[in-house]
């Protein structure tokens, strides 16, 4: 059994953990040019996901994917059509009792709710290849949290450079905005938003970060109405969504 103690604990550690995540996102923008930086296309996001995968030795990296979301193919490097693919990643210390793996916080990380969007996606699948090839020194973070990320939100308007799914805006495609969709009324009519829906329903969620590169296409309003579109899919557990965005992200 835990005790009080060792929750404070865990919430001080998890809290320390956001916090440094939040800063290195931020500060992304200053230490970019360090490199040649190349963002990650639809295909090689997929592909790079699945060999962590196979090369996790530490049983610490388990994928899930939705199915049947669409019928719609997206785009693949050559211009080649395929089947969609709507995966997230579950990262933590899976050699744990399933009972101690419920009870670990668990913290969102989504980015390519805009197809344009194209370094959150890059970030989150690079951060999660820093965290298997330095397992030991993000040991304490494993022991304690369960990060979930989705780096492509929307894998149609990500394959194909299109910010939206088909010519609709994810961001209002919620029974939120049902009123604001009429007269039609229409909600979860893109994939992508019952994606993201699918995965909040099936979790239980503390804190959720969206990235979005484009201060264009995400507004000050759109990123309004994301914030709480996911806060209203999510159980009362989803205490924080922070939007990060603008020309340095």
């Amino acid at each position: 059994m835990y005790s009080k103690g060792q929750d404070v604990f865990r919430t001080v550690l998890v809290r320390r953990f956001l916090f440094t995540i939040l800063n290195i996102l931020l500060l992304l923008n200053s230490t970019v040019n360090a490199r040649q930086y190349t963002y990650l296309s639809y295909s090689q996001i997929i592909q790079r996901m699945g060999q962590m995968n196979a090369q996790d030795k530490y049983n610490i990296i388990d994928i899930e994917e939705v199915q049947n979301l669409t019928t719609a193919s997206c785009v693949a490097d050559g211009g080649s059509n395929e089947p969609c693919r709507f995966t997230s990643m579950k990262i933590t210390n899976f050699n744990k009792t399933s009972e101690e793996i419920a009870r670990l916080p668990q913290v969102l990380m989504i980015a390519g709710f805009f197809g344009k969007d194209r370094i959150g996606s890059t970030s989150i699948l690079e951060f999660a290849e820093d965290i298997l090839l330095n397992v030991e020194s993000f040991r304490p973070i494993l022991n304690s949290i369960m990060l979930i990320l989705v780096p492509i939100a929307n894998p149609i308007g990500f394959s194909r450079g299109e910010s939206t799914e088909n010519g609709i805006t994810t961001a209002t495609d919620f029974p939120l905005y049902y009123s604001e969709n009429l007269p039609t009324g229409n909600c979860f009519s893109t994939s992508s938003s019952r994606f993201v829906n699918e995965i909040i329903r099936n979790s239980l969620i503390s804190t959720a970060f969206v990235i979005s590169a484009s201060s264009t296409d995400l507004t000050k309003l759109s990123k309004v109405k994301l914030t709480q579109a996911i806060r209203s899919l999510s159980s009362m557990s989803l205490k924080r969504v922070t939007i990060l965005t603008g020309n340095g992200l």
